[in-house]
């Protein structure tokens, strides 16, 4: 029933999005996985959130990559709006080097994951990377 009410708070633009660091009990099989230089993670979390319009909370996200200690996997579990659709989203980040975080994005929704790997073949290619 929270949940619910969550999604129709967020459906509203009342609240942006739900995060966890419990898992939830299904997560999709769909996969997104990149590797950046720290300075570009929170720039690729604003241009998927502003293009993909998914209200995601990209300096809340940014913030958790930065807090991510080197040899350490954490993940966040986060309801998005896709094309108008919530979406459960794992957000994981993997550091093995202090300055190029890991990010990987799960999710049970196919067309968002292809819609995020779009963004970042983008992304890199205007950024030179």
């Amino acid at each position: 029933m929270i949940r619910l009410f969550i999604r129709i708070l967020a459906a509203v633009g009342l609240i942006s999005c739900e995060a966890s660091v419990e898992p939830p009990a299904k997560i999709g099989a769909h996969e997104a996985s990149m590797n950046f230089d720290s300075e570009n993670v929170r720039p690729f979390l604003e241009r998927i959130n502003t293009n993909l319009e998914i209200k995601l909370n990209a300096r809340k996200l940014a913030r958790f990559a930065r807090r991510t200690r080197v040899g350490e996997e954490r993940s966040l579990y986060v309801e998005v709006l896709f094309q108008e659709a919530p979406s459960l989203l794992e957000y994981r980040v993997f550091k093995d080097d202090i300055d190029a975080p890991d990010l990987y994005f799960f999710s049970d929704s196919g067309e968002l994951i292809s819609a995020i790997n779009e963004e970042y073949e983008a992304f890199a290619a205007e950024m030179g990377i």
